[in-house]
């Protein structure tokens, strides 16, 4: 059986280890902006949104009545207000947001939603981090400062925290 030790000297590492404080520093920032800008502000945050329905997508019908056909028939998204129809290269974000989308409790407001839409892209962005700053190790083992430096830049970018 491991003593407490053991685990107080791994927490101390992890909290030691500059990953953790660059994913802390993303969760945080991202978190920060998700609460603190108002809904709708990013000028396409509207249409990211809307591309991410889940009744438009089938999934509220595969998961409430078992009803999966048209499930993956959603391969367009048609821009509101226009026209115009663009095959989008984000599709596997928008399932995956769709399907939390159909998780949550009906009687959430749209602003809930949003937020909750919000918090999952920031973790997304917390992967990012994750997978940037590991692969700058793997790809320069000798060189630790471009991991860091490479997580930092993946970190701090703008459009990826919120």
């Amino acid at each position: 059986m491991r003593s407490l030790n053991s685990f107080g000297v791994k927490a101390s590492l992890l909290l030691a280890h500059p990953l953790t404080w660059l994913v802390a520093s993303m969760l945080a920032i991202g978190l920060f902006r998700s609460l603190t800008i108002p809904p709708y502000h990013n000028y396409d945050e509207f249409y990211h949104f809307r591309s991410s329905d889940p009744d438009s997508m089938g999934i509220t019908d595969c998961l409430r009545r078992q009803d999966c056909r048209t499930l993956g028939s959603y391969f367009s998204i048609r821009i509101p207000d226009t026209t115009r129809i663009e095959a989008y290269r984000g599709l596997p974000y928008y399932f995956l947001q769709a399907f939390l989308q159909a998780l949550l409790p009906d009687w959430l407001n749209s602003v809930q939603h949003l937020i909750v839409a919000r918090f999952f892209t920031v973790s997304l962005s917390a992967l990012f981090v994750v997978v940037v700053f590991e692969s700058a190790q793997e790809l320069f083992p000798n060189r630790p400062l471009l991991a860091f430096l490479a997580g930092v830049f993946a970190t701090f970018i703008p459009a990826f925290s919120d």
